[in-house]
């Protein structure tokens, strides 16, 4: 574990290197001398990488397609930031999202009405813009924001749908179901993990068939579809827990959301195939906005230059540790 005064020591050289940034030249010897301490303290980390927990508030891991180069010449570094250090930076961007939550249920709408559909949609279009606020855009860097992105708007389709139930019951669950293909695509499909898969399905299972004694016809068929595309989608947001040696703030979050979106989904199934849930609206729509907001949280990435530009905003708005890349 990172020790106290080294800890001190890293932030004291990123606030260097902001200070630094519009003097490169200037600077270089000392920068070339941080650069090979931080080379060596991160090849210490590297050999102890065991003793590595969630104490340590920051945890310095070279991007795998450079580790092979020197300091200088890496692309950026990656860093695995302490969760309540993260929501604090971005906790304010989540507080439209806490607040339309908190407008739904004080308003206590039941009735099918288009008040109630844009106060129940109102959430996930906050989240939209928070996934927006992530970065956005076409390049390869953004895939997983954009699919995401999809996703939160076909849910957020669904939620409009779902609100005229039982009517278009069935509408709200195509709506659903595309969304959780959008974000079985954005999860990936490697590792594979086949027991994973296999502890998803066995829920789905026990699910499906509790419910089936109630449905019939293209409710039956509709029903088993939807059962596999969210346990698809459960299993394959757990498995990316495992796509690095250490486990991520964001991929956890992305996993905490999935499995509660599954919650949410059986909740909802209960209550229409088997019995009535007791305070229904409150339980089911706590979890399923919880889950969305955990697959939200997941697209934040925080890397090097979000460090140093929190800490030394007005020198750094463009990402001062790229300047020091080798050109």
């Amino acid at each position: 574990m990172t020790s106290l005064p080294i800890e001190m020591i890293i932030q004291s050289m990123l606030l260097f290197f902001c200070n630094t940034s519009s003097h490169r030249h200037r600077d270089i010897n000392t920068f070339e001398f941080f650069s090979r301490y931080f080379e060596d303290f991160m090849a210490k980390q590297k050999s102890t990488e065991a003793d590595i927990d969630g104490e340590t508030s920051l945890q310095y891991i070279l991007d795998e397609d450079d580790s092979h180069l020197p300091l200088t010449e890496q692309r950026f570094l990656r860093i695995l930031v302490n969760p309540i250090d993260v929501l604090k930076s971005i906790g304010p961007k989540l507080v439209p999202f806490a607040k339309t939550v908190c407008v739904y249920f004080v308003a206590g709408l039941n009735h099918p009405s288009i008040l109630n559909a844009s106060l129940k949609c109102l959430p996930i279009i906050c989240l939209c813009f928070f996934i927006g606020m992530q970065g956005i855009s076409l390049r390869p860097e953004h895939r997983y924001n954009r699919h995401v992105l999809l996703g939160m708007i076909f849910s957020c389709l669904g939620d409009a749908l779902m609100v005229w139930k039982p009517r278009l019951f069935i509408h709200s669950m195509i709506a659903f179901g595309i969304a959780q293909i959008i974000y079985v695509k954005a999860f990936g499909l490697r590792p594979f993990c086949v027991k994973t898969g296999l502890v998803c399905s066995v829920y789905a299972s026990l699910c499906f068939w509790m419910f089936y004694p109630q449905l019939k016809g293209f409710m039956l068929v509709c029903a088993a579809i939807y059962s596999i595309l969210i346990m698809a989608m459960c299993w394959r947001a757990v498995t990316r827990l495992q796509v690095d040696k250490l486990w991520k703030w964001n991929n956890m979050c992305a996993c905490g959301g999935a499995i509660l979106f599954a919650i949410s989904d059986t909740l909802i199934g209960f209550d229409k195939f088997c019995a009535p849930i007791i305070y229904r609206k409150g339980v089911i729509m706590t979890t399923y906005y919880l889950a969305q907001l955990g697959i939200a949280m997941s697209t934040c990435k925080h890397n090097i230059n979000d460090v140093v530009l929190n800490l030394h905003p007005e020198t750094c708005k463009n990402g001062c540790l790229k300047e020091y890349k080798k050109d």
